[in-house]
């Protein structure tokens, strides 16, 4: 809360208002488990404990997160962003040389990896750069940690994000994502698409390290409804996936069509 007592919409804090009304409802699906907005809140918070207590993040400082979709990703981006902290979403399909290109340029504090991509990181990196595993030392870490909701003030023009353009160009370049674009993005598509409420299941295809796809997962999260995680590159398993009565909405790119279709 800032000083003059007004609540700024981040990431966060659209979260924490959906779980105040739906606690027990399921915030996040995947085939490795589920999260209800309880529980999503509690980690977000253990999670921006943790960054600030036992990595000493400060607001501005840079982090990278290197992973495929997993339930632990809403969580790290909107834990680290609480405590004004910025997120690099990389692809975990950058290659060592390529993500050592964009640390130099964002000089990440720490390196978060899921256990899947360990492989991609550059040793050198990490004798100067604390790395954290998503596995179950994350695990045991985060138990650890206050579950008491950090007392930063964090601002909606703050960025949470630090999205890395795909380089086709030249280098990748950084674009920072400020809290208040996404909460207003997610506005925009609820009114516009009709299937980000309460009630609905949206299921998220689209890497979360890419903004829309990340973007479209959480629009659901700051209104209270379901995300599903589908990691499938099945064109079947897809179509049985959509075709439950469960699922209201879904992002799809022209490859996911292609496949469909072929």
């Amino acid at each position: 809360m800032r000083p003059d007592g007004y609540q700024p919409m981040t990431i966060g804090r659209g979260i924490r208002s959906a779980a105040a009304r739906v606690p027990e409802r399921v915030a996040i699906a995947a085939d490795t488990g589920k999260l209800s907005y309880r529980e999503l809140v509690q980690r977000i918070a253990r999670v921006a404990n943790l960054g600030r207590e036992r990595f000493a993040l400060a607001p501005g400082d840079r982090v990278a997160l290197i992973a495929p979709n997993c339930l632990e990703y809403a969580e790290l981006v909107a834990g680290l962003s609480d405590i004004g902290a910025i997120v690099a979403t990389l692809s975990p399909r950058l290659t060592p040389a390529e993500l050592s290109d964009i640390f130099e340029d964002c000089t990440p504090r720490l390196i978060i990896v899921h256990s899947d991509c360990t492989d991609r990181i550059d040793p050198d990196w990490c004798r100067d750069v604390p790395m954290l595993v998503i596995d179950h030392g994350y695990e045991a870490l985060l138990a650890r940690a206050s579950d008491t909701g950090p007392c930063v003030v964090v601002d909606e023009p703050d960025p949470f994000a630090l999205a890395y353009t795909s380089g086709t160009t030249g280098r990748p370049k950084g674009v920072l994502l400020s809290h208040r674009s996404r909460a207003i993005t997610f506005a925009s598509m609820a009114a516009e698409y009709r299937c980000f409420g309460p009630d609905d299941n949206f299921l998220a295809l689209a890497p979360l390290c890419h903004g829309a796809g990340f973007v479209f997962a959480c629009a659901a999260l700051h209104f209270g409804g379901t995300t599903t995680l589908f990691s499938s590159n099945d064109p079947e398993a897809l179509l049985d996936k959509i075709g439950t009565r469960d699922i209201t909405g879904i992002f799809m790119v022209p490859t996911h069509f292609a496949r469909l279709f072929d």
